[in-house]
């Protein structure tokens, strides 16, 4: 009899680590997403058109890190920003022939901070668009549309 308890009990122990196993190994962190994206995964895509860097003012600046505090966390535009825990673009940026610019982070990150200030002073309507996804889902899609003298500002926290 206790030998059959000792068989029972080990086949008991070797089907729970078959469960085990199979549960942890299977399923990922990321399997919600829709691409694979991991949930500390960003990417920021932020479309300004119109901008003349003589008259027009234009700040956006975003910041994100992980726990470890590792630097270079962005790429923009597929260039990653070495030492740098934040990206920052200005009037200047848009002026010339690139009006869309997309950061995306190069590791998982805890959350990020930033801000996106326009004001249109030129007279010529700035149009535009700014996304935030996170893990995948689209979690802030805003267009712009400014006429003159008007002014464009959001903070976000995610």
């Amino acid at each position: 009899m206790k030998k059959l308890k000792i068989e029972i009990l080990k086949n008991a122990t070797y089907l729970f680590i078959l469960l085990f196993t199979l549960v942890f190994t299977s399923c990922s962190s990321d399997d919600d997403s829709s691409d694979g994206a991991a949930d500390g995964d960003y990417k920021i895509t932020i479309t300004l058109n119109n901008v003349e860097s003589e008259n027009d003012m234009v700040n956006i600046a975003f910041s994100g890190s992980n726990q470890n505090l590792d630097t270079s966390s962005w790429s923009l535009n597929g260039e990653v920003q070495e030492g740098q825990i934040a990206f920052a673009l200005f009037a200047d940026d848009f002026s010339g022939s690139t009006s869309t610019y997309v950061a995306e982070s190069n590791f998982e990150l805890i959350g990020i901070s930033g801000g996106v200030s326009v004001l249109n002073l030129n007279g010529e309507n700035i149009t535009g668009s700014i996304m935030i996804e996170k893990g995948g889902e689209v979690v802030v899609n805003e267009e712009i549309n400014l006429e003159n003298e008007e002014n464009y500002i959001e903070q976000y926290n995610l």
